[in-house]
């Protein structure tokens, strides 16, 4: 684990809590029902995703009468719950001493961050104490009820003393003066000490426990009455609601056999735990994440040809290719929906040929979900099959995330930039993605953080790239490639005229009669300031054009206007590209070429002179 050094704002939301401390790398669920804390989590969830968290020195006093020393937190997760309060998962970040509270439409904390100690060396003195803390916590991971092993074996990696003191502590039921004087104790050994006084008195406490149920036992045995001082109480009331609410979740869902078993699992542990240790925390997210899936719930396909033609048309000329390609799926789809497994399709062409947007349309054409995922500059096989639960802030992979905001098991999801995909030493994305991708495989694919097999199979899975040979070989086997190319300037004009122009004008807030464009108006933007295969240099010139006459528009020019040839070059100013054209007639010196890439095509002219040369020979130049 890696201590997490972030810039932090000098003003932030302030969330004040109950009873509860938030210490740096904790990672806790907290319920908010105050309107002031809620518009304040809230408006972090929408800015900076940052909070300063502070206990109340009163639970019943004023919201503003916080302790001074408090910690920024990050929040990772929020829901909004039916009786009214908002949970949200958050993560401490770093201990920050409060200066000011405003009060405006939430509060609003002025902090000073508190400087990072020097923890890793230390004196011999303090060796020994930190010694004595990893000794103690070894003895009460073996004995005390409902504290996991597991979080042993992760204090054991950890080689930051300061570190290891802030989550051992905010695992321990402590009261909140206990927490509030680790919280503010700076000093790495006041707090080496304070943590080994702690977790000997938690010990001791657990060996009382456990003398008094031994007590209780015999009394049991020999028929004498219960001590009504020793009984034992069991969990609150609002960890009886939250199990209870779980429990009726999972029986809601119709979950697999082997989900509902390893939820099930997961479940029981929580119910032993302490309510606002870390580890629960990551057990509420964990379970929250698994009943969020649509493992069962599937959206119905519209498989009427005629009308997935006409949306495809309407919101895309020609492509015919392409068209007729998803027609041909849903064909098959209507005659053997039970055994057809998702094709792999995969979009090859030029930057704004409309890749991307053309998964959205044949989402729309389905009557399916639709999701994106950009993999353009992804390293991390991770992002792919989502990080393993022991880490500190571990969630799943991005196709998950992708099923989980879809809320259907059989949306369309499109992989952007399949081409772009990097490798490091935290491993192989693509390689990941085959697993993704092929339809021998999907049908059982686990996420590292689910640790569950879910069913890939129904997902209409659409990548894109700029350049097939830049896909890996082993990737591209998986995919049915389908090449798009670049557009001619008759499509690119009448692209215009049907989609580009009335999009702009709408967006710019123009009446559809104040600005009309003529074909010789559409030709000079094409040839004089753009160069390329598509169409988003040719939008944004048309964009450049409407934002000129609403200015004019709004100053009091309601009158109607004509783009034509010179209006364009009168807006636009100098032309930004001269065309090259083929020669007509032959010349010496003169040879005319093509070139190819893979933003589109130019033609190029290969000019060659005569030089004096007395030695003879041949001299190329570049």
């Amino acid at each position: 684990m890696k201590d997490i050094k972030t810039p932090l704002p000098d003003i932030l939301p302030l969330v004040p809590l109950k009873n509860t401390v938030v210490f740096p790398q904790s990672l806790l669920s907290i319920y908010v029902s105050q309107e002031k804390s809620k518009k304040a989590l809230l408006s972090a969830w929408k800015d900076k995703r940052m909070i300063f968290t502070s206990a109340l020195e009163n639970p019943e006093g004023s919201a503003n009468q916080v302790y001074q020393t408090g910690c920024v937190s990050l929040i990772m997760r929020v829901k909004e719950m039916t009786d009214g309060r908002i949970k949200a998962l958050i993560q401490g970040l770093s201990r920050a001493h409060l200066k000011e509270v405003q009060e405006k439409e939430f509060l609003q904390a002025h902090i000073q961050p508190h400087e990072e100690l020097d923890t890793y060396n230390l004196s011999e003195q303090e060796k020994q104490y930190f010694l004595e803390v990893k000794n103690l916590l070894s003895k009460l991971a073996q004995t005390e009820e409902g504290f996991s092993p597991d979080f042993f074996l992760i204090i054991e990696g950890i080689k930051n003393p300061g570190l290891v003191c802030d989550l051992i502590i905010s695992n321990l039921t402590l009261k909140l003066s206990d927490s509030q004087q680790a919280l503010e104790t700076s000093n790495i050994k006041d707090r080496l000490i304070l943590t080994r006084n702690l977790v000997q008195g938690e010990l001791l406490q657990g060996r009382i426990q456990k003398l008094i149920k031994s007590r209780i036992s015999k009394q049991k045995t020999t028929s004498t009455p219960p001590v009504q001082s020793f009984q034992y109480t069991g969990i609150n009331s609002s960890k009886k609601e939250e199990i209870a609410e779980y429990t009726s979740r999972i029986e809601e869902q119709k979950l697999p056999a082997t989900v509902k078993k390893e939820v099930s699992k997961q479940l029981s542990r929580l119910e032993k735990m302490h309510t606002e240790s870390s580890e629960a925390s990551m057990i509420r997210t964990y379970l929250d994440c698994v009943l969020e899936l649509p493992w069962n719930q599937s959206s119905e396909d519209n498989l009427d040809l005629k009308n997935a033609e006409g949306t495809l048309n309407k919101d895309h000329y020609e492509l015919t290719k392409v068209k007729e390609r998803v027609l041909e799926f849903l064909a098959v789809q209507s005659l053997s929906p039970a055994n057809l497994k998702g094709p792999i399709l995969c979009f090859v062409g030029p930057p704004g040929v409309g890749k991307t947007s053309l998964g959205q349309s044949i989402a729309k054409a389905m009557g399916r979900k639709y999701a994106r995922i950009s993999l353009g500059g992804v390293k991390d096989e991770a992002e792919i099959r989502g990080h393993r639960r022991t880490y500190v802030g571990a969630m799943p992979g991005k196709i998950m995330q992708a099923l989980n905001t879809c809320g259907t098991n059989n949306p369309v999801i499109v992989l952007d930039e399949v081409d772009k995909l990097g490798a490091d030493f935290r491993g192989d994305p693509a390689s990941a993605l085959l697993e993704v991708l092929d339809p021998e495989q999907n049908h059982s694919f686990k996420d590292h953080y689910l640790n569950l097999n879910f069913n890939l199979s129904k997902v209409l899975f659409i990548a894109t790239a700029n350049l097939e040979q830049n896909i890996p070989y082993a990737l591209r086997d998986r995919l049915e490639i389908v090449s798009i190319s670049g557009y001619t300037q008759t499509e690119k004009i009448q692209i215009a005229k049907e989609y580009l122009i009335e999009k702009e004008l709408v967006g710019h807030g123009l009446p559809e009669k104040h600005l009309q464009f003529t074909t010789e108006g559409l030709k000079s933007l094409i040839n004089f300031y753009t160069q390329e295969a598509g169409l988003r240099n040719l939008k944004r010139e048309i964009s450049a054009i409407c934002r000129k006459m609403a200015k004019n528009f709004v100053l009091g020019d309601k009158k109607k206007h004509t783009v034509n040839k010179q209006k364009v070059f009168e807006i636009l100013g100098t032309p930004h590209y001269f065309p090259e054209e083929h020669l007509r007639e032959a010349k010496v010196g003169i040879a005319t070429g093509l070139a190819w890439t893979s933003a589109g095509g130019q033609i190029l002219h290969v000019e060659a002179i005569t030089v004096k040369n007395k030695k003879g020979g041949l001299r190329l130049t570049g």
